[in-house]
Parts: structure tokens; sequence; C-alpha cells
């Protein structure tokens, strides 16, 4: 057996990150069976795997080698609703607010003109 078989060996059981290119040592964090057994996608951590249902097209549960590594329960999360802090949202607000203020000064103004004519009867003239 000759060196270049040996460079070879190691070439082929280097096991890459599919995500950051980074060379796993030991036992990946995630490990997916594609084409029925003929290669494997490696994942270093949660960050690389994260978005990887994207890569596969989907659910991807099935190809997952390492089960036994997600099978503990995980933290449940909640998610609120976050208010919608855009440009347009807060231009919307704004004019409600000055619409509100308008009403109010135009309420002003004639509740002031049905006072000061009040005073005032028709029958004088």
């Amino acid at each position: 057996m000759s060196d270049d078989d040996d460079d070879d060996d190691d070439i082929i059981n280097e096991v890459k990150c599919f995500d950051c290119k980074k060379i796993i040592e030991g036992k990946p964090w995630i490990t997916l069976s594609c084409d029925k057994g003929e290669f494997f996608i490696h994942g270093c951590s949660y960050s690389c795997s994260r978005y990887l249902g994207k890569h596969m097209g989907g659910s991807y549960w099935d190809k997952v080698e390492n089960k036994e590594d997600f099978d503990m329960p995980r933290p449940v999360t909640y998610w609120r609703v976050k208010k919608d802090i855009t440009n347009e949202n807060i231009q919307e607000t704004q004019l409600e607010i000055e619409e509100e203020e308008e009403e109010k000064r135009i309420q002003m103004i004639e509740d002031n003109y049905n006072e000061s004519s009040d005073g005032f009867i028709s029958d004088d003239y």
C-alpha cells in the first residue's frame, strides 16, 4: 500500500459541515442519509442545521441517521406576535393622532360658537 492510498483514505474519512464547511472532529451534531445511503450530509451545530429543511426541500426526519441524539424533550417556546413597527405603521398612527386632535379642535370651535350665539336672540332683529 502506498502513501497516496493513505492520503485518499484521510480525504474520504474527513467529515465536513454542509453549511460552514468546517471539519467536524468527533460525532456530528446531525447526520442525514441521502440517496438511500449513497452519501451523507453532516451538520456541526444547531446554528448550521437550523435551516436544513430549506436545503432538503422540506421535512427530513426520515433521513436523520442519529435520531437517538434527538429523543429528549425539547423546550417549548412561546412566540408573541410583535407589533408592526414599520414606517407605514408609525405614519398611520401619527395620522390617527392628528385626526383626533383636529376633531377636538373643531369640536372646541363649534362649542365656542354655540356658547357665544346662545346670548344672541334672533327676535331682537
